[in-house]
């Protein structure tokens, strides 16, 4: 298939995407917290776990399964592999993942390649060999 023909997802729908999920993420983090609450005073790292390994595995869970967090179904853009446009393997977009962080300690800048480049990819896009696709 030919990248012409590819609707790539551009930085802005992608960052509205990504502000969804954070919030979501912290909501919901939130209010798992409030029945541990007695529990993460004795144990913190009980919180710590859900936040160093357990979302980051729904996270890249959601996008081997559906191809999208929810924020990202919301706003219609997916994560694919960048040369077949399908469902890239699972150890690529736990590369995608820790990605991320690469890019965070660039203080956001590696984001903005997304504006730069044709196919709108991030360093964790290329890292990971994938693009997000609006559908």
């Amino acid at each position: 298939m030919e990248h012409t023909e590819v609707n790539y997802a551009g930085f802005k729908v992608r960052l509205f995407a990504f502000l969804f999920d954070f919030i979501l993420n912290t909501l919901t983090l939130a209010f798992l917290s409030i029945p541990l609450d007695p529990y993460i005073v004795q144990f913190p790292f009980i919180l710590d776990g859900l936040v160093l390994f357990v979302l980051p595995w729904i996270i890249v869970l959601f996008w081997y399964i559906f191809g999208a967090t929810i924020g990202k179904m919301i706003f219609k853009i997916k994560v694919v592999d960048s040369q077949t446009l399908k469902r890239p393997p699972i150890r690529r977009l736990v590369l995608r993942y820790f990605g991320y962080f690469i890019c965070s300690f660039s203080a956001g800048l590696a984001y903005l390649d997304i504006n730069h480049d044709k196919r709108k990819q991030a360093l964790h896009d290329r890292m990971s060999k994938t693009v997000v696709i609006k559908h």
